[in-house]
């Protein structure tokens, strides 16, 4: 299953980066030079995340049933949780028996890994003036972009 994986990953990963862009919050950012712009440095980070991710995963359960997607409900809180770490929905699909379930949560799980290890990083690390609240925003999407593009090739795979 390597390849329709990894070719699952990178098919979603590219098409969100097309796609996400062109969504606000990084749609409305202007382009201004370095020397003009306003910078804050004074991003938050959350504490605690355990109940919260099933709460935040609520709204992901009809789509992931409108998707066709087995478990929904135990995958929901796992397309959330990997905005705190990139293990934690592996850890957290490990009752999951379906494959195909599995498959779309291993190939989400990626997608988010290399948002926040690398495009969010860079993000937060650039002088484009981009909060943490925006920069989950900009996850929220990702996943949501990527979700029906891997779901549909889980589909056609399983």
């Amino acid at each position: 299953m390597f390849l329709p994986f990894y070719l699952s990953v990178t098919f979603a990963g590219l098409e969100t980066a097309i796609l996400v862009p062109k969504l606000p919050p990084l749609s409305r950012k202007k382009d201004i030079y370095y020397n003009n712009a306003n910078n804050s440095t004074e991003d938050l980070l959350p504490e605690g995340y355990t109940p919260l991710f099933q709460i935040l995963g609520l709204p992901f359960i009809p789509i992931l049933k409108l998707l066709q997607i087995p478990e929904a409900a135990a995958a929901s809180s796992t397309l959330v949780a990997g905005f705190a770490d990139m293990l934690l929905p592996s850890i957290m699909s490990g009752a999951i028996q379906s494959d195909m379930t599995r498959f779309i949560i291993a190939a989400t799980s990626i997608t988010q890994l290399i948002y926040l290890s690398e495009v969010g990083a860079l993000l937060l690390g650039s002088k484009i003036p981009v909060n943490i609240k925006e920069l989950f925003i900009i996850f929220l999407e990702r996943t949501l972009i990527t979700l029906p593009i891997i779901s549909i090739i889980a589909h056609i795979i399983f």
